[in-house]
C-alpha cells in the first residue's frame, strides 16, 4: 500500500473568536474522484489531508513513508508549499512531489524537488498518475515525471511499460 498525503494549507479564519479553516475542497475532490476506482483503493491509502499552516517540522514528523505528496497551490500558499515540499523531498527522496491548482504553472519546473505539475482540472490526470505509479515497481528505476496536463504528458522520461500506459490512456 502506497501512502498519499494531500496538501491545501491555509491561514486560520477567526469566526466568533475561534480559529476555523475552510474545507480543503480541491484536494478532497481529487481524492474523492480517485477513490471510486478499485485499482487505486487497493494500492493507495490516503493518510492525511493537510490543510492548516503548521510548523513544517510537525508535518514531517507525522509523515509515514509517503509515496506521493500532492499540493494544491494558490497564491496565498505557494511559498509555504514550496518550503514544505522541499523538506519532504530531502527527507523522503523517493516520494513523488506533485503540484497543481491555480498556481500550478510551468514556472514550477525550476524547482528540482517538484516531480510533477498538473495543469487544468486535476481529477483525471491525478488518477492517471496514480495508475502509472501502481504499475511501476520500486525496484525498477524511477522515471522522471515533470509536466502533466489533463491526460496528456508534456515532458516525460519513462520506462517502456509506463510509456505504453500513457499511449493507451491518450487513445493512441
Amino acid at each position: 500500500m502506497k501512502n498519499v498525503y494531500m496538501f491545501q494549507p491555509q491561514y486560520a479564519v477567526e469566526i466568533r473568536k475561534e480559529d476555523t479553516y475552510w474545507l480543503p475542497y480541491s484536494v478532497g475532490c481529487l481524492w474523492s474522484y480517485c477513490s471510486q476506482f478499485k485499482d487505486i483503493t487497493d494500492n493507495f491509502e490516503l493518510k492525511e489531508f493537510i490543510f492548516r499552516r503548521e510548523d513544517p517540522a510537525d508535518i514531517l514528523d507525522r509523515l509515514d513513508n509517503p509515496a506521493i505528496c500532492a499540493f494544491s497551490c494558490y497564491i496565498w500558499n505557494e511559498r509555504y508549499n514550496l518550503h514544505v515540499a522541499k523538506l519532504i523531498k530531502e527527507k523522503y527522496p523517493d516520494c513523488i512531489i506533485e503540484f497543481g491548482g491555480p498556481q500550478g504553472t510551468k514556472h514550477l519546473l525550476e524547482y528540482d524537488f517538484i516531480d510533477t505539475i498538473i495543469i487544468s482540472e486535476g481529477e483525471e490526470s491525478f488518477y492517471e498518475k496514480l495508475k502509472t505509479m501502481k504499475v511501476l515497481n520500486d525496484s525498477i528505476l524511477k522515471s522522471e515525471l515533470k509536466y502533466w496536463t489533463s491526460l496528456v504528458l508534456i515532458k516525460v522520461v519513462f520506462l517502456m511499460i509506463s510509456f505504453r500506459i500513457i499511449l493507451m490512456s491518450c487513445g493512441l
